[in-house]
């Protein structure tokens, strides 16, 4: 539900089903990831970054923990983190699957226009299912008015 409240862009609804859910259960690592992007679309970009790195204590190397900081790092205006953080990500890359999607999410935030769709293109490629939230996801704002987002939301067979 969190999820849905984001795309719906109802930020405060999506604080507060995220803050029920960690509250329930706070070893639950999507609870994490789901108040993690609550607070940043918040704007509550620190609190953001304490609980990513609080994740990261309990499930180092988390893909989703590091995409949740950069992506607050890059949100922020701290491009310097957020590249570290992609760099992280990179790493854990070499070992296990790592959604390119998030990377794509990172870079757009960062204003890396480049970046970003050669990460949907990898994400595509991948056919990763994350990647039909692009069409929803906030995250891809930055992108939308590229003709890059409307071909692929066209490959895709999405509504544009």
């Amino acid at each position: 539900m969190v999820t849905g409240f984001l795309y719906a862009r109802q930020n405060d609804r999506a604080l507060q089903q995220a803050r029920k859910a960690h509250d329930l259960d706070p070893n639950f690592r999507i609870a994490y990831h789901w108040l993690g992007l609550a607070y940043i679309a918040n704007g509550m970009y620190d609190e953001a970054v304490k609980l990513g790195d609080e994740g990261l204590q309990k499930w180092p190397s988390n893909p989703e923990m590091l995409f949740i900081v950069g992506q607050a790092y890059a949100r922020s205006g701290r491009p310097g983190q957020a590249e570290q953080h992609i760099g992280k990500i990179r790493d854990v890359a070499k070992t296990r699957y790592v959604r390119s999607y998030w990377l794509a999410c990172i870079y757009a935030a960062l204003g890396d226009k480049e970046e970003a769709f050669t990460e949907l293109e990898r994400s595509y490629e991948d056919k990763d299912s994350f990647l039909p939230r692009a069409n929803i996801d906030p995250a891809m704002d930055p992108l939308r008015d590229d003709p890059r987002f409307q071909d692929l939301m066209r490959r895709m067979n999405l509504p544009q």
